[in-house]
C-alpha cells in the first residue's frame, strides 16, 4: 500500500498508527501528513497494536481513502 500515490480519486489513503509515547505518535502523525496520508492513532500499543497486527489484526490488507478533513485523528 505505501506505493500507492497517497492521493486517491475521492480523497486520501489512510494509513493506522499506535504507540506508548505521546510525542513520539506526535511526530510520526506530521510525517504521515506530510507524505500526503491520512494517518489513524489506534491509542496505545496494547489495544491499537493488536488491530493493526500481521497476519490475524482486524486492520490487516484494508485499503481505505479518507474523505474527510486532512487532519490527524
Amino acid at each position: 500500500m505505501l506505493l500507492m500515490p497517497p492521493e486517491a480519486a475521492t480523497g486520501r489513503r489512510v494509513i493506522f498508527f499506535s504507540g506508548d509515547h505521546a510525542r513520539a505518535k506526535a511526530v510520526i502523525g506530521r510525517m504521515i501528513a506530510h507524505l500526503g496520508l491520512a494517518g489513524i492513532d489506534l491509542g496505545r500499543l496494547a489495544e491499537g497494536g493488536r488491530l493493526q497486527q500481521f497476519p490475524s489484526g482486524a486492520l490487516v490488507g484494508l485499503n481505505l481513502i479518507s474523505i474527510g478533513p486532512s487532519t490527524v485523528f
